[in-house]
């Protein structure tokens, strides 16, 4: 057997994060601007923060007031934690802010992600669990289930 980090090239949990944190509040902020893509990924962290400790370490900040300031810092203590963890936070994540939008901008912050996300990271993500067509579904079945 092989595993993962034979197969696909490993980045650590805190480059990880840091990528997809950065990608998904730029694809949210074309559609909803700098606040609303800022302060919903800030709730969002504070929300799953008791389910998934680990996330204390990821810090969102509003880079309009802070220049030369990146807007996504993460902590190194977040490469302690098992990536398989990591990508069942970032999971949820990506899929509560799917819903939070409207039901076309929720699919089309899921389908730009998955382009923009790009080829260095597409295979991590997949390995520690980040499905991007299996986020479409889910987000396509709650919004089909919330229309009754």
């Amino acid at each position: 057997m092989y595993s993962n980090d034979f197969i696909t090239p490993r980045k650590n949990n805190s480059e990880v994060v840091k990528h997809v944190l950065d990608t998904l509040i730029n694809t949210t902020r074309r559609k909803r601007g700098e606040e609303y893509a800022v302060s919903t990924m800030s709730s969002l962290l504070k929300e799953l923060e008791a389910e998934y400790g680990f996330l204390q370490y990821v810090e969102i900040r509003d880079t309009r007031l802070l220049e030369g300031e990146e807007r996504v810092n993460v902590m190194p203590n977040i490469n302690a934690v098992l990536p398989t963890e990591v990508g069942k936070a970032l999971h949820i994540i990506i899929s509560k802010l799917s819903l939070s939008l409207e039901d076309k901008d929720g699919y089309f912050l899921i389908r730009e992600f998955q382009k923009r996300v790009g080829n260095e990271y597409t295979s991590t993500i997949k390995a520690i669990g980040i499905d991007a067509e299996l986020l479409l579904l889910e987000h396509k079945l709650a919004k089909y289930r919330f229309k009754f």
